[in-house]
């Protein structure tokens, strides 16, 4: 009887080791089928390899540029071509959009991303006009001549004094700098945000402006004034959903709101009416106010 046991247990060993080996035989196979027609792996990189193709990108891009510049106005372009890449450029950007200034040449130090290289090879080019610098009576101006291109300090008469107004919803951008502390961008932006609005309704709207701080606002508010004040008013009873959403205090959910009510009820009689749109509190109707007509 053992006997048979054990000639039973040789069988089947037999038999699952003939088959192990079969199917190792077919993967085999099949292993070499899938890999005869593959093309070999490409070999890494050395560093040498690395260094040629790092060099040979670096012979592409534009040649350096070097100019005088000022750091507060300069464009995109500008900082390409001084050799900034566009990651440098958009930091830079960003920074001077929220209100930065560079008053001096090692400001650019300050920059996250700039390499201490770069920042020593820009600084000798960099020229921040003295009325940025330290908010004096005086600018610069840079005029090229043949050989070079000079700096000229002198007196301005252009900033307003202690007393003089100027009127805030009658002024281009041209008056707008006379503004002490304010330059160029945030004249921009003043008049930018006047049209959307409408005219300036109060001085302290201008807190509102993208990068103004109570710094800079209390620097020029005693030189401005609101003349007639608001000069361009929504048409409650008459506006499209588009037009009330342009206003800068109306959503696009609220000028929906307000057109659907107005379908529903009629037209609105009195800033009051307004008060029935449960999106509407007494904070809005306080800024709105001046802003609506109900012809």
């Amino acid at each position: 009887m053992l006997l048979s046991i054990m000639s039973i247990l040789i069988g089947v060993l037999a038999y699952l080791h003939a088959d192990v080996a079969n199917v190792q035989e077919k993967d085999s196979f099949r292993m070499t089928e899938l890999t005869e027609d593959a093309e070999p792996p490409d070999p890494p990189r050395s560093v040498e390899r690395k260094r040629e193709e790092w060099k040979e990108a670096e012979s592409k891009r534009a040649p350096v540029q070097y100019f005088y510049f000022d750091p507060n106005t300069l464009g995109s372009e500008g900082w390409l071509k001084l050799g900034l890449s566009e990651k440098q450029t958009r930091i830079i950007l960003n920074y001077v959009m929220k209100g930065g200034h560079f008053r001096k040449a090692t400001d650019l130090k300050k920059i996250y991303g700039l390499s201490a290289k770069q920042d020593s090879l820009l600084e000798p080019y960099i020229r921040v006009p003295a009325e940025i610098r330290n908010r004096k009576d005086t600018v610069v101006k840079w005029v090229r001549s043949a050989s070079d291109t000079q700096q000229i300090v002198h007196k301005s008469g252009n900033k307003l004094k202690a007393g003089e107004l100027l009127n805030l919803n009658e002024a281009d951008s041209a008056m707008l700098v006379r503004l002490p502390c304010i330059g160029p961008a945030f004249a921009k932006r003043i008049l930018s945000y006047r049209e959307r609005l409408g005219g300036y309704a109060e001085k302290a709207q201008l807190l509102e402006v993208f990068g103004m701080d109570e710094e800079r606002y209390t620097c020029f508010a005693g030189n401005i004034s609101l003349g007639e004040g608001v000069t361009r008013k929504l048409k409650i009873n008459k506006a499209t959903p588009e037009e009330l959403k342009s206003h800068p205090y109306i959503r696009w959910n609220l000028a929906k709101s307000i057109v659907n009510y107005r379908l529903k009820h009629g037209p609105f009689k009195s800033i009051e009416e307004l008060k029935s749109i449960e999106l509407i509190d007494e904070e809005f109707i306080k800024r709105i106010k001046p802003y609506v007509s109900f012809e």
